[in-house]
């Protein structure tokens, strides 16, 4: 149970970051509103890194920035690490979810 809830929430951050990162480059080019940088690092601390990441380098956002080009990816490292290592069957309930593997 713990597995599918830890699953389900990575995988809704990580969607949730990366619509957030794309959503920031769309408004600064069309009404030069800005995400605020560190609201899109705390989506990060909260299991979205992983989109925060590929957002950054896919909308070429805040890549001047030493935090952004290398912390946030270290979230996400230090995320992923955290899941396998602490909760029990999350590799196998991620699998289910995405319905990869055998």
């Amino acid at each position: 149970m713990l597995a599918k809830i830890a699953a389900y929430t990575l995988i809704y951050m990580t969607a949730f970051g990366f619509l957030l990162t794309v959503t920031d480059r769309i408004l600064a080019k069309t009404t030069k509103h800005r995400i605020h940088e560190n609201i899109l690092i705390a989506v990060a601390c909260l299991f979205g890194a992983l989109g925060v990441t590929l957002g950054f380098f896919l909308a070429k956002r805040g890549l001047y920035n030493p935090e952004v080009r290398l912390g946030v990816p270290a979230i996400a490292l230090g995320e992923t690490v955290l899941l396998f290592w602490a909760v029990p069957g999350f590799f196998t309930a991620l699998q289910l979810i995405l319905g990869i593997g055998g």
